[in-house]
């Protein structure tokens, strides 16, 4: 087989362009000769109608010699392509760590190019997919785009005590942390400080955790002074709502705008006025839909679950004293750990999981989704159901 290296195909490509240039130059001329014109435009003046029929058939002539030249050049180079860079198949490196894919891929004169991603079916550092598919036969030297997982997204919680609620929340929103604000009356502590946090400090947990944040206020015992959630998330607002015990009522308004899709639009109550707890707000909030039938019967909800609190069983501990005798030592009551979902099906009867995670019972969690039409959310533990909620009835 015979291989061109990259300096004989540019030399090929100038020869290529020198020729074309004569050819149409050498054309040019022998049209104006032929046809005794000086000029392309004294084809257009009334004095010469009588070289009009042979000028139209030779250049209609010319043209489709020229097509034909430009169709040959081309095959002739894509064959040269062809035989200048072998393929190759693709091999497989998706599931294995990123270092082990590159060497695979050029050992197989293959170049890469990263995505990252958050994944937390695959380690972290590990290729997600990959593209071309294993198998496909492509040029030596194609990139091979990975999509690499990053692990599950986690965040490290940070210590925030003692801090006014103005610089909780912006190292809140810089590191990305989802956050709730619970307030207190202030008592003898100091006024719009951070004096509690659900997450002990520097623990690691994952992205979706909401940390919720105790901060004082010149209120009374069971009030809550109502913050202002116009352009915030709905699951910000609908976290911070449900832990002062204010009751989020939800209405969905259809907007075309992306950007707000999930985003609180108005608020039945003004910020800064003081509610008792169990007071209900309304909460207008924005949905994007792509279709007609979605923006008629899709709708946001909030789901506010507790987990029940269960008996747990006696784990007994027989030891034996130094006597011979025997003793009951049981720790007394135990309870095992659960692992709770929670998973959303729409009218259409199309299922998800909106919570999956291991829990401790009498520990509440709350998640916000849209779904189509009339909709149920069932709780499962360990597999077995524990509890239905109805939405859109």
């Amino acid at each position: 087989m015979i291989k061109f290296d990259k300096e004989s195909i540019e030399i090929y490509k100038e020869k290529t362009k020198a020729f074309l240039i004569v050819f149409i130059k050498n054309t040019k001329a022998f049209i104006i000769k032929w046809t005794k014109l000086q000029t392309w435009s004294d084809y257009f003046i009334p004095e010469n109608p009588a070289e009009h029929p042979r000028l139209v058939r030779f250049l209609f002539l010319t043209l489709t010699v020229v097509l034909i030249a430009i169709a040959l050049i081309f095959i002739i180079s894509f064959t040269v392509v062809r035989i200048a860079i072998p393929t190759v198949r693709v091999p497989s490196v998706a599931k294995i760590d990123i270092t082990e894919a590159i060497a695979i891929l050029q050992s197989n004169n293959l170049k890469t190019r990263f995505e990252i991603a958050y994944d937390d079916t695959h380690p972290k550092y590990q290729v997600i997919k990959q593209h071309p598919a294993p198998g496909s036969s492509v040029r030596e030297g194609r990139e091979v785009n990975l999509i690499i997982s990053l692990g599950e997204d986690q965040y490290i919680v940070p210590e925030l005590c003692q801090l006014s609620k103005e610089e909780a929340i912006t190292i809140l929103d810089n590191k990305r942390i989802p956050y709730s604000i619970q307030v207190i009356p202030v008592g003898d502590q100091e006024l719009n400080k951070v004096v509690a946090m659900s997450l002990p400090i520097d623990s690691v947990v994952p992205r979706d955790t909401v940390l919720a944040i105790t901060i004082t206020d010149a209120i009374l015992k069971n009030q809550y002074k109502m913050d202002d959630f116009i352009r915030q998330p709905l699951e910000f607002a609908a976290n911070t709502l449900f832990n002062n015990r204010i009751n989020p009522i939800i209405i969905t308004t259809n907007i075309d705008s992306l950007a707000d899709d999930g985003i609180v639009l108005e608020q039945s109550i003004v910020a800064g006025d003081i509610l008792m707890q169990n007071t209900s707000v309304i909460l207008t909030v924005g949905l994007y839909a792509y279709n007609q039938g979605d923006r008629e019967k899709m709708n946001w909800h909030v789901f506010n679950f507790t987990i029940p609190r269960v008996e747990g069983y006696q784990q007994q501990i027989i030891i034996t004293n130094e006597d011979g005798t025997l003793e009951d030592a049981s720790i007394g009551e135990q309870q095992t750990a659960k692992f709770y979902t929670a998973v959303l099906e729409d009218e259409l009867g199309r299922t998800r999981t909106i919570y999956e995670r291991v829990g401790a019972e009498g520990s509440s969690f709350i998640r916000i989704f849209k779904a189509f039409g009339k909709a149920k959310v069932y709780v499962y533990a360990n597999d077995e159901i524990i509890g239905s909620r109805e939405y859109g009835q």
